[in-house]
Parts: structure tokens; sequence; C-alpha cells
């Protein structure tokens, strides 16, 4: 069974919004190096916010703990962090009960990469 699921919206506390990051086990931990990039879109419009320094997504990796806050929100607003894709995991998106909070959990994705054959070409 697939553990990915749609990213959940959260209002902001104090005009602030966390991410955390986990893997669903030690075996399912990335490779040292590997990072994980999300954008923050707002929920209603659907358009990707702007974060000052991370124009290009937003990166979280072992030396940022996997986590990330953006500031500066609108509390009123609600807003969603969307995992930009990694081969071999899937992204389980956990609601959070405290405002302010989202977290997303990956797993090692059981299903084999899909076969791609070439188109048969007559000669």
């Amino acid at each position: 069974p697939g553990h990915g699921n749609t990213p959940k919206p959260n209002k902001p506390k104090n005009g602030e919004l966390t991410i955390t990051k986990t893997w669903a086990d030690a075996k399912d931990a990335p490779i040292a190096g590997v990072e994980v990039t999300f954008d923050l879109v707002n929920a209603q419009t659907g358009e990707v916010v702007k974060v000052p320094g991370h124009e290009t997504g937003i990166v979280l990796n072992q030396t940022n703990n996997w986590t990330f806050t953006a500031t500066g929100l609108d509390n009123n607003t609600e807003y969603k962090f969307v995992e930009r894709t990694i081969k071999g995991y899937s992204a389980d998106y956990q609601t959070i009960t405290e405002t302010g909070k989202i977290a997303v959990k990956n797993w090692k994705d059981e299903n084999p990469e899909p076969i791609n054959p070439e188109e048969p070409r007559v000669k």
C-alpha cells in the first residue's frame, strides 16, 4: 500500500509556518547529501509564494535538520508546503492540529519503476 497523499493546508501562527521533514525509518532515510525541495503555496490561489532567500524553492537537508520556518505570512491565509518529487520515495503529509506547523514523512516507494519500451520502428 502506498503512503503518499496530498499536501495539507494550515494557517501561520504569528506570521510563521514551520515544515518538518522526517523519514519513515532508518532504512528509508536517504543517503548523505540528499536534499528535498519544497514550494510554499497559497492554498486559496494555488500560487507559489516567493520566500526571500529561497526563490528557487525551500531546501531541507541534514544541515538544517530537515526543518524550515517561513516568516512574514498572513495569519488569515492558509498555506501548504508542496514537496517536489523525490525518485523512489512517496510523501505522506501529516496533519498537525497545532496552527503554524506542517510535517511530511517520506516512505521508500515499493512500486517498481515503470517500463518504457522503445517504440517499434518499421525499416
